[in-house]
């Protein structure tokens, strides 16, 4: 069977029910994966909404616990990074020949054709609200501020090009989310390498050689006097490995050998991989160092839970479905897993464009408070539905056969029941509606 069939096939069904409970899948069917990753979009439009709204604004404990429970924004990147290391090894995992016969150029191209043209699409919209809307082109005093100025100083360059993260002059200007676009395009690159290290060296050390590349590259921050360096979280290249582990793991034709590999080299890169914390930790500030901590812990919890859930729908029959999963399979679960690389990229500016208009009404900050959260954010995943049909939806396939050679991930189906053919693959991100998605910190 062809990877492209065995990709197509990730998102195809849903749990369908039996007379007494919930059936398993296949295991090349979890979908399950789209479910997730739309809850977790979903968060994030919601975290977004809420933090446009200072706390000191804000009065009464209820309130501040909504506001609390929402703005953990950034531990959902680690969600997002996780999902696509799992998406885009799972292939490989199911059609392990596949993993010796890499094509960068077809994989790099693929990802490209996928993520860019919404990306593109998106950075124009934010230009020309920028341009358009005289309250989102100068200074408020609210978040939307970071993203500004948005021209001038190579910003829009280095946006185009993805490359905007590397600089604390570009990294949050025009859309301040999309910075995490730039840092998985980045980890891209290094997912050819990822897979000859697994190939050669085992999982164990593909992870441990992971987190020791990411984690060195933070402590250069300080040397370089870049605090992008650090912001733009290079230690997620651990986490996209956590996620081809999880992949990896949760198979059960992989032979128990496949993952043993060499333990001195795993140990010697493991007490590397904390000494280059630590270094980061020293020259980070204080949400940095809790990024550091705490991103490897939300990434770890997640692919053990990926792990977890594809076994129990699979191939691990003796022991119940967890309750989770129907839901997260459910048609309106994957639908909008289905736009939330769209919703990623164009709710920040509609969230900040409906922000200044209510501003200018001159609602108070608890009207704005609910306004944006129970008014505009369902309005916003309208715009980012509709944006999905037009700039993503087309270019959610490549148009040519996938062959042995080539590397490709997964990609979300439109329905849980009978996808049609043209809606069966597309691509990561933090976004690849079956493998990304990136969000804000």
């Amino acid at each position: 069977m062809g990877l492209r069939e065995e990709a197509g096939k990730l998102t195809h069904s849903a749990y369908s029910a039996t007379e007494d409970n919930v059936s398993r899948v296949s295991p090349d069917r979890l979908p399950f994966l789209d479910g997730l990753r739309g809850f977790a979009a979903l968060y994030v439009l919601l975290h977004h909404a809420a933090l446009a709204v200072s706390p000191a604004g804000l009065h009464g404990q209820p309130l501040l616990t909504v506001r609390f429970l929402l703005r953990h924004g950034h531990a959902v990147v680690g969600i997002f990074i996780v999902l696509s290391g799992y998406c885009l090894a799972r292939p490989l995992v199911l059609n392990p020949e596949s993993r010796t016969r890499l094509n960068l150029r077809s994989f790099l191209w693929r990802r490209a054709r996928r993520i860019y043209p919404p990306y593109l699409a998106a950075l124009c919209l934010s230009l020309v609200l920028i341009q358009a809307v005289p309250g989102l082109a100068k200074p408020q005093r609210v978040p939307w501020d970071r993203a500004l100025p948005s021209v001038g100083n190579g910003i829009v360059t280095s946006h185009v090009l993805l490359f905007h993260n590397l600089s604390n002059h570009w990294i949050y200007k025009i859309d301040p989310p999309m910075w995490s676009i730039a840092t998985e395009w980045q980890i891209y690159l290094c997912f050819p390498a990822l897979v000859v290290v697994w190939n050669r060296l085992g999982m164990r050390t593909c992870v441990a050689s992971a987190f020791f590349v990411g984690f060195g590259v933070a402590a250069l921050a300080g040397p370089l006097t870049n605090s992008a360096i650090q912001e733009l979280c290079p230690w997620f290249l651990g986490l996209f490995a956590l996620g081809m582990a999880s992949a990896f793991g949760s198979s059960a034709q992989v032979p128990a050998s496949r993952q043993r590999g060499a333990i001195s080299l795993d140990i010697s890169l493991g007490v590397l991989s904390v000494g280059c914390l630590w270094l980061a930790m020293g020259c980070a500030t204080r949400q940095g160092r809790q990024f550091l901590l705490i991103d490897p812990l939300v990434g770890l919890g997640t692919a053990l839970l990926l792990m977890r859930w594809a076994r129990r729908s699979t191939w691990d029959s003796q022991r119940p479905i967890p309750p989770l999963l129907p839901l997260l399979g459910s048609r309106f679960a994957v639908w909008l897993g289905s736009i939330s690389y769209s919703l990623y990229l164009v709710h920040y500016p509609l969230l900040a464009l409906a922000d200044s208009r209510l501003r200018e009404l001159g609602l108070h900050d608890i009207e704005r408070f609910w306004t944006l959260l129970l008014v505009v954010s369902p309005l916003v995943l309208g715009v980012a539905a509709l944006f999905h049909l037009v700039f993503e939806r087309p270019f959610l396939h490549s148009g040519a056969e996938l062959t042995p050679n080539r590397y490709d991930a997964p990609a979300p189906a439109s329905s849980t029941r009978n996808p049609r053919p043209s809606e069966s693959l597309s691509a990561t991100d933090p976004r690849d509606t079956v493998a990304t998605g990136r969000v804000a910190p």
